[in-house]
């Protein structure tokens, strides 16, 4: 199957395939898939006594769900102390941020000698103004700068460089060691899951070896809850199911 594929470059042949090539985490997987594979068909969405497959249609859409698009960076934050227990899943306050980013007309423009205006919140309307940046020289130069209205890009500003999105036709931006300056396009209800997890490292299989399971809910003082409780979860590496609903929450980076 692979082998007809334009995309595919094997490693090896074969023969030479061996079990000690796995990760953990791979190895891991293939136990949970034939743990699975041998339970009875009805009992798989069955997850900690919570049946997800009865809930399955009784929830809604989430509302947020036009903004996730998989293979994008998509940000999400969520205040775990204000969470609702709405049976399978958490419902918790928070946002969600795609790339900020200039048109191809805005990039010349800066190209140019101009500047062009960022917006960053597309709730509130916030934004920045982008230039060239007059004191770049020097190789290690990200090439531009971000500043705030009314104030000069020669005196103030954040070191900017610009990616060219070539899938959408957009130029994105990013600032100290690659952080990807981002757009808030989403204020509200943020549906997690019951189960998921989330972690952080500079890559995604480092960070799922030491996810922890996403606690929500408001902390009982010298309860058991307290200790259990996370205030906040925030990450830029999403997973979710078809309604909207996260099942994993990784923030990657240094």
């Amino acid at each position: 199957y692979f082998s007809n594929k334009v995309w595919y470059r094997s490693l090896l042949d074969p023969d030479k395939f061996s079990d000690s090539l796995l990760s953990d985490i791979e190895k891991k997987n293939i136990t949970l898939i034939r743990g699975l594979e041998e339970e009875p068909f009805d009992k798989r969405n069955i997850i900690d006594g919570i049946d997800y497959a009865g809930e399955w249609d009784r929830l809604p859409l989430a509302p947020y769900l036009s903004y996730l698009h998989t293979g994008r960076e998509t940000g999400l934050s969520a205040d775990l102390t204000k969470a609702k227990d709405m049976g399978v899943y958490y419902s918790a306050p928070g946002t969600i941020s795609v790339p900020a980013s200039m048109t191809q007309e805005q990039f010349s423009a800066v190209q140019n000698g101009g500047e062009a205006e960022v917006v960053l919140n597309a709730l509130t309307g916030e934004s920045q103004l982008i230039s060239l940046d007059p004191n770049a020289g020097d190789s290690n130069s990200y090439g531009y700068l971000m500043y705030d209205k009314g104030t000069t890009p020669s005196s103030q500003g954040s070191e900017t460089g610009v990616i060219a999105d070539l899938e959408n036709g957009t130029y994105t931006l990013w600032q100290t060691s690659a952080d990807t300056v981002m757009k808030t396009v989403y204020e509200g209800d943020i549906y997690i899951l019951k189960g998921a997890v989330t972690g952080a490292y500079t890559s995604l299989a480092e960070a799922s070896k030491t996810q922890t399971e996403i606690c929500a809910g408001a902390s009982e003082s010298g309860g058991e809850t307290e200790a259990l409780a996370d205030s906040s979860v925030l990450g830029n590496a999403l997973y979710y199911n078809s309604k909207g609903y996260f099942t994993a929450v990784y923030y990657l980076g240094d």
